[in-house]
């Protein structure tokens, strides 16, 4: 039972550890706006991000979870195996990833989420 527990604390010390982590890199000043995903998706495309931002729409489909990621320039969708509450401040590292490219124009632009820090 002393084992079970020490396990468990030792387990949340490690989730707690990477949400500092992921703070700690946005203090950093590495987090990009969504409005710049949303002006030029190729420049992004198939890199990972930081990003921050409030949760709203939450959907569960067959294929898949996501959620609609919004700052204060903009939206976007987030693919997730674990939905978080709507109204957190998300802090996110993810990778964009677009369903069709063509020159500068972007079909379908989204984020996969790697890994999640909440506020």
């Amino acid at each position: 039972m002393r084992t079970l527990i020490i396990l468990c604390i030792s387990l949340l010390l490690l989730s707690c550890e990477n949400d500092i982590i992921l703070e700690m890199d946005f203090l950093k000043g590495e987090s990009i706006a969504i409005h710049q995903l949303l002006k030029s998706p190729v420049d992004y495309s198939d890199k990972n991000i930081l990003i921050q931002g409030i949760t709203s729409e939450i959907i569960k489909t067959p294929l898949g979870s996501m959620y609609l990621l919004t700052d204060e320039t903009g939206s976007i969708w987030v693919k997730t195996n674990h939905l978080p509450k709507r109204g957190r401040l998300i802090f996110l590292k993810a990778t964009v990833e677009n369903i069709f490219l063509f020159r500068k124009y972007s079909l379908g632009l989204h984020l996969i989420e790697i890994d999640r820090g909440i506020q």
